[in-house]
Parts: structure tokens; C-alpha cells; sequence
């Protein structure tokens, strides 16, 4: 890995910590570059972290790096989470680099920030967090009891391993929107929900005389919040809010992204919100359609459960007026209207709002990059110039790289390469080949609980072997940063007609968006430093944790080699090993 990093010069890191089952603070230390076209993060370092101040992470990737012959300077940015000690001004990690090197670039977690988001909308409506409090209390409340569990397969007519209610973990991005499509389903599609099946088997141990008061009366009051229309038209709300930032979560969640490409699916995002901030009719039609067809069901079952079909009507609240106040706020008539003004409103205003002002802070970086992004060559082309201050930010960067990358040359080779953009551009081949197989390991990771005990649809073995097959081969969209730099050094041009934006778009591409890799690696160190094994060594840990990360690199070594390095460390390894 060093060699390559040695070769590509310029590098970026990625950084988290986590506490192991030791309760020993692991910190994860992952490299970001481009070698030989690829975008490649590799799991550098797992190393026990002794002081989680900002000085005290910058001193241990310091140490990470220049213990393997990597030079500092050349990180030109690192990604980390929104913790203070690592964006804290004066005194956090970035901070720490910057001042370490002026040229240094701070980018916040794209995925951590699209989970603050979510957390934002929960908190602003008391009505979302009590829906999502009670889908983790039903989840907990028939894994509690053996019983309760026995009664919920029995109702499940498929496989029961495949209809688990999903629990809201602490630390998955995807558990609400998992959650919630359990038991209500997609967006539009509630055929595939378990609504009908929780409110049978809630009944079914509500009526059971044989169980205890306690948990009839639970049972009873998770069935009733269930039922209730207010409930169900803001699952709606949520399952069209998780459609739209769904793809978003899953598309930051794989390898070898590009800058550019995350913003343009930040901006589609955000205009689809837009586009629903007050379509409340639409929500109640898709409600209406979502009651109609679990009330069929539930006939059809012979299950005696009454859903409301409207919201509550509540008595009216008059607000006392005081000595010469002229006037008072007009109260909402309906409970619709109520809850239109109160709960969806808010919710939809502070979805919007907030995945604005949570990615702020990132924008800054990309409008200086938005100019190599080949949706714009067009544009470029009909103007024929460039601003004047333009590239000069991105001059300032990678100077050191390229002496001849100057603003004016900058400009000169990107009006050129933008004008023969159509053209070459047919010459990238429809597919291409990553440098990331896609492992079983880490397949079952990203879909399985934090407690290990729920499960989702996992792919069958004939999903897994397609998998297998097609795993290093990508579709060419031949419209992003990532093409461009493919071309240049598919014809060598970055050797004389484009040196310096070769080395402009190398820099875009090492740019870090997300730390997901970090992620990773501490859910295969959980496996691997679990009860059974908990006294590891930290070096042999960290050993363990690299090689099944990077099995790829692992594959790669002979394996005769390593027994001469074994059988050269001792006589008696040598006469055991060697014959």
C-alpha cells in the first residue's frame, strides 16, 4: 500500500474510533488516492487511541504515517464525523492539519450529516418520535418473551426468519427506514407489509388468558397507537421522506465515489423535497389507499380491529385574551388542518431546511470544483472563456504537484478538453473494472442488526454468485469527473496535452467523501475481537482486522514466501516448516 501511495503522492485519510468489547478506544485509520485510474481506500491502520483530543488524534496519524515513509505535506484532506474533536476551530483535528499544512482540506462525513438530518426531523414533531418509539417498543416487546415470539411465527405464513420486526439501532443509518418498511411497507406498495400480522398477534396475546395483565394491557396499547389515523398518515409521511433520501444513504455508502457526482444527487435530493413540502392531499390519498387495503385484509383474516379512518376530533383549545390585546391567533379549525399546520408542515419544512443548512459547510468546496464537472463543458463552450478568477483556488493546491499547473494553464487546457468532450468521451467503454470485490462479509455486515439477532432479506446464492461474477464491473455514466480522468490517461494525454488537468482532477478525486470505510472495518472488528477472543493483542488485532479487510491485497501474497519468513525466524520453525 505504501509503495502506491508513494506513487500517486498525494493522498487523503479518513479517521474514527470506536470502543471495542475491551472497552479499549480503537481508532481506524484509512488512505484515500488514485493509482493507475482507480480510486482506492485502503484500511491503513487499526490502532489502540490512548488520548481522543484533537492533538492527540493528529499526533497518532502522524505517527501512522511517517512510521510508513508517508509524507505528511502531501495529505491534502481528511473526512471525519461532526464530533468537536475532530471540527473543533482551534483545537480539533482539522484544525491540527491545517495548521500542520495551510493547503490542508476539512470535509465532513457526507453520510454522518445525512443522519443528522434524519435525527433533525425526528426531534422537530413529537408525533414522528413517538411513531418510531413505538416501532422499536414492539420490536423489544416480542423479543422479550419467548411466548410472544411463538405466537408471532405462527402467524407468519413465510418464512419467519425473513419477517422479523427490525429494531432501531443506535448506530445503523438504516434502521428507522427499515423499521418503518417492515411494518408498513414502501412508499405506495404496503403489499409486503406486516401491519395485518403485528395487529393479529398483538390481539392474539392481548385476548390470551393465560398471560400475564401486564403485557395484555402492552399489547392493547401498542394495537390501539397502531390503528390510529394520525399514526398512519405520518408512517406515510416518513416512508416518502426515507424514498427520496433513501438512495442518497445507500449511494454514500459504497466505494470509490466522486465529489461532484455526491453533490448533484445532494441537489436532486433537495428539489424532491421541495417538490412535496406541501402536497399534503397526495399523503392523505396514499393513506386512504394504505387503510382500504389493510381493511380488506383484515376481513379477509376475520381479525376485529377498527381502524380509524380519520384524524380525532379533539375539543378546541381557547386561548384566554388579556386586558387590551386587540387581537388573538386563529386556531385551526379541523384536526386536519391542525395536523397539517403542526406536523407536516414542520416535518417537511425542517427536512428541507436542514439538508440546506447540515451540507453548507461542504458547498463551499465544490462550487471552487463545479467547473471540471463535464455537465458544465457545454456552457464552457458556448462562452468560450472562463472567468478570470477561475482555477485559481485549485492552482493554489496543487502547485506542489505540478509546476506548470497555473491558474492561466489550467484554464487553457480545460476550454480544450471541454470542446473535444464529445468526442472522446465515445471512445470510454460501457463498463469498466474496479479495484473492489465485493466480499460475502461485508454483504451480511450491511444488512445485519447491531444485536445481531434480526435479519432482512439477504441475497439467495444465486444473487451471491451474479454478485460474484459481476463484482469488479461498474456501467461508464461518461459524464462525470471520473470518465474525464479515465480518457486522459487512456490516450496518455496527461503526459503533454493535459498535464496539468490530469493532476486537477487527481486532486478532486482523492478528496474524501465519507468515512464508511472506518465503518467497516469496526464491524469486522467486532467479529473479530468478540467475548471468545477478548484478550487479543493490539498488534496481532490490528493484523487480523487488515488482513480480512484487504483480502485482495492478502490473495496477492506467495505463499511460500511467508513460510521462508517463518522458518528464518528460528531453527525450530525452520526444521518444522522447511524439508
Amino acid at each position: 500500500m505504501s509503495v502506491e501511495i508513494l506513487e500517486a503522492e498525494m493522498f487523503s485519510v479518513e479517521i474514527d474510533s470506536t470502543q471495542d468489547i475491551s472497552t479499549k478506544e480503537q481508532c481506524s485509520v484509512v488512505i484515500r488516492y488514485v493509482y493507475m485510474g482507480n480510486i482506492i481506500e485502503r484500511l491503513f491502520s487499526l490502532i489502540r487511541c490512548t488520548d481522543t483530543t484533537g492533538k492527540g488524534f493528529e499526533a497518532l496519524v502522524l505517527n501512522v504515517l511517517e512510521s510508513n515513509g508517508l509524507n505528511p505535506q502531501n495529505c491534502i484532506a481528511n473526512s471525519t464525523d461532526g464530533a468537536a474533536n475532530m471540527q473543533g476551530e482551534y483545537n480539533g483535528f482539522s484544525a491540527n492539519m491545517q495548521n500542520l499544512n495551510s493547503d490542508h482540506v476539512h470535509i465532513w462525513c457526507y453520510s454522518h450529516i445525512l443522519n443528522l438530518v434524519l435525527c433533525d426531523i425526528l426531534n422537530a414533531n413529537l408525533k414522528a418520535a413517538s411513531l418510531f418509539s413505538l416501532l422499536n417498543s414492539i420490536s423489544s416487546f416480542f423479543k422479550e418473551s419467548y411466548q410472544r415470539m411463538n405466537i408471532w411465527e405462527s402467524n407468519n405464513s413465510t418464512d419467519s426468519k425473513q419477517r422479523k420486526i427490525q429494531s432501531i439501532g443506535a448506530t445503523r443509518w438504516w434502521a428507522k427506514e427499515l423499521a418503518l418498511k417492515k411494518i408498513f411497507g414502501d412508499f405506495n406498495k404496503p403489499e409486503n407489509s406486516l401491519y395485518v400480522v403485528v395487529i393479529d398477534t398483538l390481539e392474539k396475546i392481548e385476548k390470551n388468558d393465560k398471560i400475564n395483565p401486564d403485557t395484555r394491557v402492552t399489547a392493547k396499547n401498542h394495537k390501539d397507537n397502531l390503528l390510529k389515523y394520525e399514526n398512519i398518515i405520518t408512517a406515510q409521511i416518513f416512508l416518502k421522506i426515507f424514498s427520496i433520501t433513501g438512495p442518497l444513504s445507500r449511494y454514500l455508502q459504497t466505494r470509490g465515489l466522486d465529489l461532484l457526482k455526491c453533490n448533484h444527487m445532494l441537489e436532486t435530493t433537495i428539489e424532491q423535497l421541495r417538490s412535496i413540502q406541501r402536497d399534503f392531499i397526495s399523503f392523505q390519498e396514499d393513506t386512504n389507499t394504505f387503510l382500504r387495503l389493510a381493511k380488506l385484509e383484515l376481513e379477509s383474516k376475520d381479525i376485529d380491529a377498527d381502524i380509524q379512518e380519520h384524524f380525532t376530533n379533539v375539543r378546541r383549545r381557547y386561548v384566554k385574551k388579556f386586558y387590551e390585546e386587540k387581537s388573538i391567533d386563529e386556531q385551526p379549525q379541523s384536526p386536519e388542518e391542525r395536523f397539517k399546520i403542526s406536523t407536516f408542515n414542520v416535518l417537511m419544512d425542517v427536512a428541507v431546511e436542514a439538508m440546506n443548512n447540515r451540507f453548507l459547510k461542504n458547498m463551499d468546496i465544490c462550487r471552487d470544483m463545479a467547473i471540471l464537472d463535464p455537465n458544465n463543458f457545454e456552457e464552457i463552450c458556448n462562452k468560450k472563456s472562463l472567468p478570470d478568477n477561475c482555477m485559481k483556488y485549485l492552482s493554489a493546491k496543487i502547485i506542489k504537484y505540478n509546476s506548470t499547473a497555473t491558474s492561466s494553464q489550467l484554464k487553457e487546457e480545460l476550454l480544450s478538453f471541454a470542446s473535444n468532450w464529445e468526442k472522446l468521451k465515445l471512445t470510454l467503454e460501457d463498463t469498466y473494472k474496479t479495484n473492489y470485490d465485493l466480499d460475502l462479509h461485508i454483504i451480511e455486515d450491511d444488512y445485519d442488526d447491531e444485536d445481531g439477532i434480526d435479519t432482512v432479506n439477504l441475497p439467495n446464492s444465486s444473487e451471491i454468485t451474479d454478485v460474484k461474477l459481476k463484482k469488479n464491473i461498474c456501467k461508464s455514466c461518461k459524464n462525470c469527473a471520473i470518465c474525464c480522468y479515465t480518457v486522459i490517461l487512456k490516450y496518455n494525454m496527461f503526459q503533454g496535452a493535459y498535464c496539468a488537468l490530469a493532476t486537477a482532477y487527481q486532486y478532486l478525486l482523492t478528496l474524501p467523501i465519507t468515512q464508511v470505510e472506518c465503518e467497516r472495518s469496526f464491524s469486522v472488528l467486532k467479529y473479530i475481537k468478540n467475548r471468545l477472543r477478548n484478550r487479543l493483542t493490539d498488534d496481532r488485532l490490528e493484523s487480523f482486522v487488515i488482513m480480512n479487510v484487504e483480502k485482495s491485497i492478502l490473495n496477492t501474497v506467495d505463499n511460500d514466501e511467508v513460510i521462508n519468513s517463518l522458518a528464518a525466524e528460528s531453527s525450530l520453525l525452520k526444521k518444522a516448516l522447511i524439508y
